[in-house]
């Protein structure tokens, strides 16, 4: 394997710094009215009050899956699959995939992991449902009870849960429970979770954790110790569901009495929206980072957690590889030959970044973090 270097000016590697920017958008669920809302990534201004009108039912948890959005309903047990454009696609039929009580869902591990508490529709209660790319039912893995949403880390999955005391498991690709990321309750009702730009985990609270007195509230977490690097307590007496960083820096959090945006440097929380059920939230990458399916290939990138070297391989001839930050801005673009290569990444920012890798007639996008 071959360790590539960066020379400006060369054909063999080409380095831009963020002078391009991919086209990022925020998608946030409305259980009220069963709605899709479209938001600026960077500010959290509304851009599309009804960007998808969906089904009646309890709109909970939402993720990009390649180049479509994927949207699990709660209460009708079922997903449903949209285009960019916010037109249908397909629907995945709880009674037919086995899915019953579903909350939040993402990409893990190159599947489709999603929370599963009921056992209806022959589900296994409290479970993560595995599921292709395409839709097909690939099993089940148990989890802790009531899980509320899944996370690839890099090298496993964290597992929120909502019963008290509520805690992050640490479930791995294979099934195996490695453990829990608290080595004592210390948050009620853990809802939705994502990394901020800094690769720590941030994580939305439905209640107040009693015996710890962290209220209900927006908690920034180290994803290797569990220790709660910092936290604000939300307004109001309504219980937290989603949470996700905005590009500008801020945190954008819903609950039961809207859509509110809080500034961590001074704590002050402001309303898009101060009515409403607010669901799950996602940053969709439209464009350059939107994939098509690509289950033939063979992609990979470790380690993840990355700190001096990034391998990244394709199992065929890589054409180009970029790399961007969690604001969807271009930090590096990569030509190489071969099927292979070790990328420097050591003088990167800590923090989420997307990678993307051009093979052949193929495209795909993964996460990694910088630690």
């Amino acid at each position: 394997m071959k360790t590539l270097s960066i020379f400006l000016g060369m054909g063999f590697l080409a380095f831009f710094g963020g002078n391009a920017t991919a086209q990022q958008s925020v998608l946030v669920l409305n259980s009220s009215t069963d709605t899709v809302y479209k938001l600026n990534a960077v500010t959290g201004a509304v851009v599309n009050s009804n960007f998808i009108s969906l089904p009646s039912g309890t709109p909970k948890g939402i993720a990009q899956v390649n180049d479509k959005i994927w949207i699990a309903d709660q209460i009708a047990d079922d997903i449903y699959i949209y285009n960019f454009d916010g037109t249908l696609h397909s629907t995945l039929q709880g009674d037919v995939v086995g899915l019953d009580n579903i909350r939040g869902l993402n990409v893990v591990n190159n599947e489709v992991w999603v929370t599963n508490a009921g056992s209806g529709n022959g589900a296994t209660a409290n479970s993560i449902r595995r599921l292709s790319f395409s839709g097909a039912p690939l099993g089940y893995y148990a989890t802790v009870s009531s899980p509320f949403d899944v996370l690839d880390n890099g090298t496993a999955a964290f597992v929120s849960s909502f019963t008290s005391p509520s805690e992050i498991q640490i479930l791995g690709y294979n099934g195996t429970v490695v453990g829990s990321l608290f080595s004592a309750p210390v948050l009620a009702n853990i809802e939705q979770m994502n990394f901020n730009s800094d690769g720590n985990l941030v994580v939305a609270t439905f209640a107040n954790h009693a015996a710890s007195g962290n209220n209900r509230g927006i908690y920034v977490i180290n994803p290797a110790t569990g220790a709660i690097l910092n936290s604000w307590p939300t307004p109001g007496t309504s219980g937290n569901a989603g949470v996700l960083q905005l590009g500008n820096g801020n945190y954008l959090y819903s609950n039961g009495a809207g859509l509110h945006i809080l500034d961590p440097t001074t704590g002050t929380h402001s309303s898009l929206f101060s009515t409403g059920a607010f669901q799950y939230m996602a940053k969709i990458n439209e464009s350059p980072l939107s994939v098509r399916e690509t289950e033939k290939a063979d992609f990979k990138v470790y380690p993840n957690p990355a700190s001096d070297i990034l391998h990244v391989s394709a199992g065929q001839k890589i054409d180009l590889v970029k790399i961007y930050n969690a604001e969807g801005r271009l930090v590096s673009s990569l030509e190489a030959k071969g099927s292979s290569l070790e990328i420097p990444v050591k003088a990167m920012a800590p923090g989420l970044y997307y990678i993307e890798i051009n093979a052949g007639n193929q495209l795909k996008s993964m996460k990694f973090i910088k630690k």
